[in-house]
């Protein structure tokens, strides 16, 4: 039977495993590949690749990491439940997908780990059955489908073509697959404007929020664009496009944050607002620091999840903000977890996030980059400040507005205070960690100061922001966030939730409505059962009314007919 501490015993384990083969790819900067040839043929040969790198091996690490710490938080968090045991395997295999994602490269390979991620998200998201879950995995499983599919289009494409990359770098640069791989990883790493189905997500457990939204689906597509970056910047076309529609997302997520009070839904907003900066410095040609601001992002959100997750239990499972507030006198170290995790969000100074976005930052400003698009990415960095001290002030310092749902005091668990606090050491001490032992090659920005300090001007504006939005200092604020149409434009994510889940099933469920009402409840009826019966009937009538008064006559005729015919 599973059990989330076995679980998170083996994960340790596994972690421990390959530590050895990290610190061998760390410090001799080598790559590990073993090759299977299973198919051997001259137009399209076939391999088990298993490629062990430095990035594929520190993100499995990341993951084994935090997946371990959440199934320790699951078994407190999830005491209660009847299913435990299923949501364990399903968490297990959702992290076995993962790991085959990130150690075989192969295409073909490769998209074992691909559908099981969207297999196992499906039925995590579904985990509690109700029609908000069914719609939300429907949403999820849908919009997944659409990159499963363009996956398959480009091995198709591959393989029509005589070749087939087996390594990443061995792909040779094409528009077109490298057009369905770019758009195939924005589903998964929910990019515009595939971006509804992850606030839809939060329909799961908790848990399962720490671990999507950290360090395994939601990565999952940044990941394989950095590992097949060398097919992106051979097309300049591709990196502009990828360019517009992170900077689109990370000020859309950033908007609608400031908007929403659902607190879950807050937190994955910020999850896509930080995907668009890694999408972002990834087509500002810097794949080294979207993966290190991928490891840091995954370490203090998953704090971030676990922390929100205590105070969502602590209130009887309400996950509104407005219900939250006066929480640093009643549960001190929670407060410290979230004030942790939500200033390593702002990229405050020498937290985990600090290093990774304010490299990003200044290499953005060093680059000859057009301006405008610079300060859509410092704009998009003040509102991750800003709804990042909304988000803190109304959980921790404002007056409550109603009653707490239960007076249930946290008992000082083991089980769930440690794994929040190896979280929280990762927070504070993993991002200068990670700085030194993770060679970047990256040049160095040689700013001035005005232009060095740009970043820290970015975080206390947005800081401002939010102070100044949630205690209504400006009355325009006051009047943008209650303006009906501003409103919906922003908890809509700009009208995209309704496209994809709307507009989408509408347009079939009309066409389907019209061909049965003119097919089937017409010309099929008319040419059929229900014409047939409407066109016999009145001879049928007539035809019995003239045999009825006849029948006398009728029979006398007969019987006359049957005697001359014997007579004859």
């Amino acid at each position: 039977m599973w059990h989330p501490l076995k679980a998170g015993f083996f994960l340790i384990i596994s972690l421990m495993l390959i530590t050895p083969f990290l610190m061998y790819t760390l410090f001799q900067n080598k790559i590990i590949i073993m090759c299977w040839d299973f198919y051997m043929s001259p137009s399209a040969p076939m391999s088990l690749n298993i490629m062990l790198d430095q990035n594929g091996l520190i993100l499995m690490a990341t993951v084994m990491f935090i997946a371990a710490n959440v199934l320790f938080f699951t078994q407190v968090y999830m005491e209660d439940d009847s299913f435990t045991p299923r949501f364990t395997a399903l968490v297990v295999s959702f992290i076995l997908s993962m790991c085959i994602l990130v150690i075989l490269p192969n295409l073909i390979t490769m998209l074992l780990g691909w559908d099981g991620l969207g297999l196992s998200s499906y039925l995590l998201v579904l985990y509690y059955q109700t029609p908000k879950s069914q719609g939300a995995a429907l949403i999820t499983a849908m919009t997944n489908r659409v990159g499963d599919l363009l996956i398959l289009f480009t091995i198709a494409w591959c393989l029509n073509s005589n070749w087939l990359p087996l390594l990443p770098w061995s792909a040779p640069s094409h528009f077109i697959t490298a057009s369905m791989l770019i758009v195939a990883a924005m589903t998964k790493s929910a990019q515009f404007p595939f971006i509804s189905w992850l606030p839809a997500a939060m329909a799961a457990p908790t848990p399962v929020s720490a671990l999507v939204h950290s360090s395994t689906l939601v990565t999952a597509g940044i990941f394989i664009m950095i590992r097949f970056y060398s097919l992106l910047k051979m097309i300049p076309t591709l990196e502009y496009l990828l360019l517009f529609v992170a900077s689109i997302t990370a000020c859309i997520a950033g908007l609608a944050a400031m908007a929403e009070c659902d607190m879950k839904k807050v937190i994955a907003l910020s999850t896509l607002s930080q995907l668009g900066t890694m999408a972002y410095s990834l087509a500002m040609n810097m794949p080294h620091l979207a993966f290190f601001h991928l490891i840091t992002h995954a370490l203090f959100k998953a704090l971030l999840f676990m922390a929100a997750g205590t105070l969502i239990h602590y209130h009887n499972h309400n996950q509104d903000l407005r219900a939250m507030g006066m929480l640093n006198n009643s549960m001190p170290l929670i407060t410290s977890m979230v004030m942790s995790s939500t200033l390593a969000l702002c990229g405050a100074p020498f937290m985990a996030g600090f290093y990774s976005k304010d490299l990003i930052i200044e290499a953005q400003i060093d680059s000859p980059l057009n301006y405008i698009l610079i300060m859509v990415f410092l704009l998009a960095t003040s509102l991750t400040s800003a709804y990042s001290i909304r988000f803190m002030v109304n959980v921790i310092w404002a007056p409550r507005q109603t009653p707490p749902s239960t007076l249930f005091q946290l008992s000082p668990n083991i089980l769930s205070m440690a794994p929040m606090m190896a979280l929280a050491l990762m927070t504070i001490m993993g991002g200068a960690s990670l700085f030194w032992i993770m060679v970047l090659p990256q040049s160095e920005s040689i700013l001035p100061l005005s232009l060095k300090l740009h970043a820290l001007f970015a975080m206390f504006t947005g800081m401002f922001l939010g102070y100044s939005v949630n205690y209504k200092l400006f009355s325009y604020s006051s009047w943008l966030l209650n303006n009906h149409l501003v409103n919906s434009f922003l908890t809509s994510l700009a009208f995209t939730t309704n496209i994809n889940a709307q507009a989408t099933s509408r347009i079939p469920l009309f066409s389907g409505s019209l061909l049965q009402k003119n097919m089937e409840g017409g010309w099929i009826e008319i040419m059929g059962g229900q014409g047939a019966i409407s066109m016999l009937k009145p001879f049928s009538i007539k035809m019995t009314s003239t045999y009825g008064k006849s029948l006398a006559s009728n029979l006398l005729m007969f019987t006359l007919f049957s005697i001359s015919i014997f007579l004859l």
